[in-house]
């Protein structure tokens, strides 16, 4: 019987349950990774005693088993797109990067697919599959930029970076975003004496960042954008307060997107691109709606995804006509994800109309996938190499939980000294 390459078993698997059981004990040792939009530094902070574990923590932690490959290659991926945005990475080693990220986020997206939601928080899973499809999104704008060499195509790949920050800003609070679901049912974060754990805020404002200043898309003033820091707490009024926030915002309608997506000029999906982020802007200074934090969240999250699609578009204006196609599906799946945040039971339908395929099918530009790999039989236990001398088996030296959302899928938070 074979097992699909990625899985977690055997002694991967008991590692991980090492790791989760003693990750507070490693907080001096962690690794800081630099989050690439907000400036500051994620920590992916966990554990629960095992006796208390409740079945919601159970089902995150074989989430999180979901994401354990993809953990492992991100940090080294998300270091060589910055080394690239600071022109100390060229783009054939980006290239390769994305190369190896792309397989890992492929990867477990497949495990993630395969898994059933959490009967009380069902959304959850579906905002942990809209996050691996967004870092999904990530790798393929790296490789679609990297394939943009030489001076001519600098000022297009200083674009295709702020989307990328943007995007990665993004899938990061929608994975956020799976947990604050998942929250009534799993234990509490334990706290660490000591330390102060800031949480990155759940939605960002992306006016006066979203271009850079100067052609090829738009020559705008560079705005000043709001600083924004986690709310523990948010006013809150009813559905129906929220639902006229949401008509007050002037979101511009899925018709108009797609109809921009295909035939529209740089100007005018630069202008849904704007009103789609002030519609975010205008409904993170409403109320949410009560009881239901996420729900708001969530739909902000998705117009600025939906935003991030419009400024996709115009990058497949602008791209080699061999580079159209991919450019053109990345836009789609922006638009299909920032559209599936929509609420359609209470604001109406939002369907772009994009095949669904696009969320399951291995992109073009993806490397082949690995062979499956058969099981080893069934015999007798051997010794393992690494186990410790008390039987229970340690992780390797250099091994530290990794730090960043997209490398450790858990909330974020900026330690402070204490």
């Amino acid at each position: 019987m074979a097992r699909r390459p990625g899985r977690v078993t055997g002694k991967a698997a008991r590692r991980n349950r090492w790791y989760s059981k003693r990750r507070n004990q490693w907080i001096a040792a962690v690794v800081a990774l630099v989050v690439l939009c907000a400036g500051g530094v994620a920590l992916a902070l966990s554990g629960s005693d095992d006796d208390k574990e409740t079945a919601g923590d159970r089902w995150k932690r074989e989430v999180v088993g979901d994401f354990a490959g993809m953990s492992q290659g991100a940090v080294s991926y998300l270091q060589t797109v910055n080394e690239w945005r600071t022109d100390k990475a060229d783009e054939r080693s980006v290239d390769a990067a994305a190369d190896l990220a792309l397989g890992q986020f492929l990867t477990t997206r497949e495990s993630l697919a395969e898994r059933e939601p959490f009967p009380p928080a069902p959304r959850a899973l579906t905002n942990y599959r809209d996050a691996v499809e967004l870092y999904i999104a990530h790798a393929r704008l790296a490789k679609l930029g990297a394939a943009l060499r030489g001076k001519d195509n600098e000022q297009l790949n200083r674009q295709i970076q702020l989307i990328m920050g943007r995007v990665r800003y993004i899938a990061d609070r929608t994975y956020d975003l799976g947990s604050d679901e998942l929250a009534p049912f799993t234990t509490q974060e334990q706290e660490v004496p000591g330390f102060e754990y800031n949480r990155a805020v759940d939605v960002p404002s992306f006016a006066g960042t979203d271009l850079a200043p100067g052609a090829p898309l738009s020559q705008p003033q560079p705005g000043v954008p709001q600083n924004r820091e986690y709310q523990n707490v948010r006013p809150e009024g009813t559905i129906e307060d929220w639902k006229a926030a949401v008509e007050a915002a002037k979101i511009p309608p899925v018709e108009a997107e797609v109809k921009a997506i295909r035939d529209g000029s740089s100007d005018e999906l630069d202008r849904l691109a704007k009103e789609l982020t002030a519609a975010a802007d205008a409904l993170y200074a409403a109320p949410d709606p009560q009881d239901e934090r996420e729900l708001n969240t969530r739909v902000m999250l998705g117009l600025l995804t939906q935003a991030e699609a419009m400024r996709v578009a115009q990058v497949s204006r602008l791209v080699p006509a061999e580079l159209k196609t991919e450019a053109i599906e990345i836009t789609q799946v922006l638009a299909l994800l920032g559209n599936g945040m929509w609420d359609d039971a209470r604001l109406g339908e939002r369907d772009p109309g994009y095949p669904r395929t696009l969320l399951t099918e291995r992109p073009a530009v993806a490397p082949p996938p690995l062979p499956e790999v058969p099981d080893e039989p069934i015999g007798e236990p051997s010794a393992s190499p690494d186990a410790s001398p008390g039987g229970e088996e340690s992780p390797e030296p250099s091994g530290t939980p990794a730090a960043s959302p997209a490398a450790t899928p858990e909330p974020s938070a900026t330690p402070v000294a204490g």
